[in-house]
């Protein structure tokens, strides 16, 4: 089966980079590099579509020659959290234990308990530990 590919034109590929988030500029950046890449202000005249974040209203509207970059599930590899989570996950499936640890940096999950308790908080406990250990 054929890729699916927006229509290029002698113009190049329109492109729509949404302003929010944090990676709006990188991403800009490194399309500009492209010969094919055409900045494009009006999503509606868009052929390619991207933003950090999933939105459902652009996914609602999309028409039949756009494409957009979100996924399903891709908060399970942009977020560092979720991440770590998947990365944990496939080593245990793969019978490799903690062998992720040597790919991935060391990561602490903290969350603040009621009234603001970090103490109290297994996460950072670890971290103390941790920080402590490295000390030597």
């Amino acid at each position: 089966m054929e890729p699916l590919r927006p229509p290029l034109n002698s113009n190049g590929i329109k492109f729509y980079v949404d302003n929010t988030g944090n990676n709006n500029q990188l991403v800009k950046a490194v399309l500009r590099r492209r010969s094919w890449f055409v900045p494009c202000n009006e999503i509606e005249q868009a052929q390619i579509i991207w933003t950090q974040w999933k939105k459902s209203k652009i996914v609602e509207n999309l028409k039949p020659h756009q494409l957009y970059n979100r996924i399903e599930g891709n908060h399970l590899l942009t977020n560092k959290y979720y991440l770590l989570s998947s990365m944990r996950d496939f080593y245990d499936r793969q019978g490799a234990g903690t062998c992720y640890l040597d790919v991935m940096p060391l990561t602490f999950r903290l969350t603040v308990e009621p009234k603001g308790r970090l103490t109290v908080n297994p996460g950072y406990q670890s971290f103390r530990d941790a920080f402590e250990q490295s000390k030597g």
